[in-house]
């Protein structure tokens, strides 16, 4: 969760201060330069909705190893190169970590359960044993 709180401080300094520059052009109404702004912060969002995509993908891919689920097909950055699931994958996937950690949970709850079933009746099988072994003395 630090590296997203990071790049989600450093999206927000490149688009304040992308914003001052457009700020700045509308003043001087250079049209040209407010569009070459405009496709900047458009570039710089979808290259961090990617970035964000990539480090979210990698937490999710790692859940889901340690649950042994496959992993859908990962799509590449246009920016860095790096790979990363499309959100609905993400979704999916996510769907499929919940899905498999309650299904263990719920095996581990049952097994609890007779567990300490057992452990209650030879308790009270021992219990009831030697308050028998005490009335015969």
């Amino acid at each position: 969760m630090f590296e997203l709180w990071k790049l989600h401080r450093s999206r927000d300094k490149a688009l304040k201060e992308i914003k001052n520059k457009l700020d700045e052009a509308k003043k001087t109404k250079d049209k040209e330069r407010v569009q070459e702004l405009l496709f900047e912060e458009q570039s710089d969002i979808d290259e961090f909705l990617e970035w964000e995509a990539t480090i979210r993908s990698r937490k999710l891919a790692k859940k889901a190893e340690r649950f042994d689920l496959p992993i859908p097909e990962w799509k590449r950055c246009s920016f860095s190169g790096d790979y990363y699931l499309t959100q609905e994958s993400r979704y999916e996937l996510r769907k499929r970590i919940i899905e498999e950690s309650n299904n263990r949970r719920v095996r581990f709850t049952q097994w609890g359960s007779i567990i300490i079933s057992l452990i209650s009746a030879s308790t009270a099988f021992i219990a009831v044993y030697l308050a028998l072994l005490s009335h015969k003395h």
